[in-house]
C-alpha cells in the first residue's frame, strides 16, 4: 500500500496542490502555496505511518 502512495507522492506537483486548495475554496498565496507543498513532499511518509 505505501508503495501508491510513494509513487503519487514522487509524482505530485505544486500545480496540482493548487488545484485541490481552489477547488475547496482555498486561496494560496505564493508563499503559502510554496510552504504547503514543501511540507507536504517532507512529511507525508511520517504522517502515512504514523496513522497507519
Amino acid at each position: 500500500m505505501f508503495n501508491i502512495i510513494e509513487r503519487y507522492m514522487n509524482k505530485l506537483s505544486i500545480d496540482e496542490v493548487n488545484n485541490f486548495a481552489q477547488k475547496n475554496n482555498i486561496f494560496l498565496s505564493p508563499e503559502e502555496l510554496s510552504f504547503t507543498y514543501q511540507f507536504i513532499k517532507k512529511n507525508c511518509q511520517s504522517q502515512y505511518f504514523k496513522f497507519r
